[in-house]
């Protein structure tokens, strides 16, 4: 059973994040605070608290992280503020366990010396089994702690969707 990982961040759909123009569309967070759940299971990532926050970041994702300081740069183009160095690193946080068996079954048939085949004709039939056991495979944790830094974003650190449940593939395959 493994997890996916994924990285925090602060987000912002203009681009905007340290002045008008900059470029910067996301941002990892200066320091990470520590003191968030551990609870990889699908019911943590998807039903919140009462609150509407995900159980293991129950009190906002900014109570968790905070915004990187920005320092003046020579180099930085336009001499506008830059980022510092971010305190929390890329995929540092796991996210919900997956879990998946897939399972191929297959039979070769030799078919009877017929004058328009070759001796060796044959039939093979197979049978692909993805997700055998249609184990729930949660993914894309959202991972946008706020748009504006200040307001925490409700849906941080839960899952916006699922993998393919079980599927089925059949194949048949005459050579001859």
């Amino acid at each position: 059973m493994t997890c996916f990982p994924w990285t925090p961040q602060y987000g912002n759909t203009g681009c905007n994040l340290i002045y008008q123009g900059s470029g910067y569309c996301a941002l990892r967070p200066g320091k990470y605070s520590g003191a968030a759940g551990t609870d990889y299971s699908n019911d943590a990532l998807t039903s919140g608290s009462p609150a509407g926050f995900n159980a293991n970041f129950p009190n906002g994702a900014l109570a968790y992280f905070t915004v990187p300081a920005f320092v003046q740069g020579p180099d930085f183009p336009g001499n506008g503020p830059k980022p510092e160095t971010p305190g929390v690193g890329r995929n540092s946080f796991r996210g919900p366990h997956y879990f998946d068996v897939d399972f191929t079954l297959g039979k070769a048939f030799g078919l009877p010396k017929v004058s328009i085949l070759r001796e060796n004709a044959k039939l093979d039939i197979r049978a692909n089994f993805y997700n055998v056991f249609n184990k729930l495979n949660l993914n894309n944790v959202n991972n946008t702690i706020s748009f504006d830094g200040t307001t925490s974003n409700r849906q941080f650190g839960q899952t916006q969707g699922a993998l393919a449940g079980r599927i089925v593939e059949l194949q048949a395959r005459f050579s001859f």
